[in-house]
């Protein structure tokens, strides 16, 4: 049996992904012969699997790390971020 195009089995990896974001329809498989189908849905298999373990990352304005790192717009509370913090305005002896 020839092996699959390795062009096409990432494309229908793609198509896959998309799908699963609800991004495209699933993909088609028709055509395929019955090793190169079987192949792909052990492909299918592993790119589920690893989509479901990944964690939603947050809107970037909600993000900690881009909010720490100076890369979102605005805060969540809708605090701007066109300048950078600097130092605190609070009374030592209010900390106190």
């Amino acid at each position: 049996m020839p092996e699959m195009d390795d062009d096409r089995v990432a494309d229908l990896v793609d198509e896959q992904l998309r799908y699963l974001r609800g991004e495209g329809p699933e993909p088609d498989l028709t055509g395929l012969t019955d090793d190169e189908r079987a192949h792909v849905l052990e492909l299918f298999d592993v790119v589920d699997a690893l989509a479901d373990s990944l964690p939603a990352s947050p809107p970037i304005e909600e993000d900690p790390v881009a909010v720490r790192l100076g890369l979102a717009p605005v805060f969540a509370h809708g605090i701007s971020l066109d300048e950078p913090a600097g130092s605190a305005d609070v009374d030592v002896e209010e900390v106190q």
